[in-house]
C-alpha cells in the first residue's frame, strides 16, 4: 500500500495528501489493511457534541487538530473509525454526526482559523462510503509557517502564544518547557534546512551554467517575479498573476515540471509548442462569501442561513450544487458569470476560492424577497425577522 507510516517531510499540498488518502481508503476497502497513527495520521470514531452551529462544533472537535498537523507534516484525519490500543474498527459514523458534517462549510470555518492564527490553513472536508457506512476525511496542509494562536478560543482549546505540533501519535504543547520548545524549534530547522538544501544544490549547477543576469527567478506561491535589474546592478521583483485555466502555458510548463514531462513542452525537432503571451493585468473587484452575507442580511426581511444563501444561487443557475465549496472550488460547481466565479489562490498548490461581485446582491435580494420562491428554493417558507 506505499509508506504510510513513516515522516514523508515534503507531503504538503491538498493534492498530495488527497492522493494518499485515497490509496489509505482503498488498502482499508480492498485489504482491511488500516494504517497505524502516527505523526500525519488520526482516527476519530465520532464528533463531540455541542449545541451550537455546524461551524463551531466542527471547530470545537478539530482546530487544535488542524493547528498541530499545520505546524508538523500535514494530517490526514479518518473519522468514523475506532481505534483502541493499536486496533482499528470502521464503524462508520451515525446520523447526527453525518448531519452535522453535510451542514460544515469550510469558508467560515478558515475564516475563524485565520482570525485566531493571522494565518490560512488549507483543509479539504470530503464523504466517503465503505459498504453502506458513512465517513468522512479531513485533510490538513503542512503550513509553511509555524501557526501561532495571536489569541484565545477557549472553545476551541487554542490559547494565545501557545504553539501545537505532533508527535508520538497525538497534539503536543511545544512551549511548555525550554526543552520541548528546543526540540520543536531544532524539527524545523532541520526541516527547514533539508528542504533547501535538496533543491537548491540541485538549482545551482544548472544556474552557474547561465549569465545571471538573464534569469528570471518565479516564485508562483506567491505570484513574484524576480530579475536582475541591469541598471541599478540589484536584484528587484514584481507581482504577476498566472491565469487560473489549466491551458495556460505557465500552468502547462510548472504541471510538466512537477511531474518529470518537461520534454512534452516541446515538439520533435526541439522547437517551443507554447508560447507565454502576457498583459498588464487590472485586479477585478470582488468580495468574499462572509461580506456578500453580511451585506445581504440587512436588506432581506426574512431569516437566512448561509446554506439558504447558497440555495438561492442555485436557483438563479450560479452553480450547480446548493452546497457548494467556496475553498477548494470546483470548476464543476459554480457556473461562472459577472455575479459569481473562481480565482486560483496559489497556482502550484491548485488552490480555488469563490468570489462575488458587489452586484450580486441585488438579484439575491430580488429572489429572497419574492415569497413564492421560498418553497422551491428552501423547501419551506423562510420565518420573517423579528422586529
Amino acid at each position: 500500500m506505499g509508506n504510510t507510516s513513516g515522516r514523508q517531510d515534503f507531503i504538503v499540498t491538498l493534492k498530495e495528501l488527497r492522493a494518499e488518502c485515497e490509496i489509505i481508503i482503498n488498502g482499508i476497502k480492498e485489504n482491511g489493511s488500516f494504517p497505524k497513527e502516527n505523526d500525519r495520521i488520526d482516527y476519530k470514531s465520532a464528533l463531540k457534541p455541542a449545541q451550537q452551529s455546524a461551524t463551531e462544533v466542527f471547530l470545537i472537535n478539530f482546530a487544535k487538530d488542524i493547528v498541530a498537523f499545520s505546524n508538523s507534516y500535514g494530517g490526514i484525519v479518518l473519522l468514523g473509525f475506532e481505534e483502541s490500543q493499536g486496533t482499528i474498527k470502521d464503524q462508520g459514523l451515525n446520523d447526527e454526526c453525518i448531519q452535522i458534517l453535510n451542514r460544515v462549510d469550510l469558508s467560515p470555518v478558515s475564516e475563524k482559523l485565520t482570525g485566531i492564527l493571522k494565518n490560512e490553513v488549507g483543509i479539504e472536508l470530503q464523504p466517503f462510503n465503505i459498504g453502506s457506512r458513512k465517513y468522512y476525511y479531513l485533510l490538513i496542509e503542512k503550513s509553511s509557517t509555524i501557526n501561532v494562536p495571536v489569541k484565545d478560543a477557549r472553545n476551541y482549546k487554542l490559547y494565545s502564544g501557545d504553539i501545537y505540533y505532533r508527535t508520538s501519535g497525538k497534539n503536543t504543547k511545544a512551549n511548555t518547557s525550554s526543552n520541548d520548545l528546543n526540540r520543536f524549534v531544532q524539527i524545523k530547522a532541520n526541516e527547514r534546512s533539508k528542504e533547501f538544501m535538496e533543491i537548491w544544490t540541485k538549482l545551482l549547477p544548472e544556474m552557474f551554467e547561465i549569465n545571471p543576469r538573464e534569469i528570471l527567478l518565479l516564485n508562483p506561491v506567491a505570484g513574484t517575479v524576480y530579475g536582475y535589474n541591469k541598471s541599478d546592478g540589484v536584484l528587484e521583483n514584481t507581482q504577476i498573476e498566472i491565469e487560473s485555466s489549466e491551458g495556460n502555458a505557465f500552468n502547462i510548463i510548472l504541471n510538466a515540471i512537477s511531474a518529470g514531462e518537461i520534454g512534452k513542452i516541446s515538439d520533435d525537432e526541439g522547437k517551443p509548442i507554447y508560447k507565454i503571451v502576457g498583459e498588464i493585468a487590472q485586479p477585478k473587484p470582488h468580495i468574499t462569501m462572509s461580506t456578500l452575507e453580511n451585506e445581504l442580511k440587512p436588506k432581506i426581511s426574512y431569516q437566512i442561513t448561509n446554506l439558504q444563501i447558497k440555495a438561492t444561487m442555485h436557483f438563479l443557475g450560479w452553480v450547480n450544487k446548493k452546497n457548494f465549496g467556496i475553498q477548494n472550488a470546483k470548476d464543476c460547481e459554480i457556473n461562472q458569470n459577472e455575479f459569481i466565479w473562481i480565482e486560483v489562490k496559489d497556482a502550484v498548490k491548485g488552490d480555488k476560492h469563490v468570489y462575488f461581485s458587489e452586484q450580486a446582491v441585488r438579484p439575491l435580494v430580488e429572489a429572497i424577497e419574492n415569497k413564492s420562491n421560498h418553497i422551491k428554493m428552501y423547501g419551506k417558507q423562510l420565518k420573517p425577522k423579528k422586529a
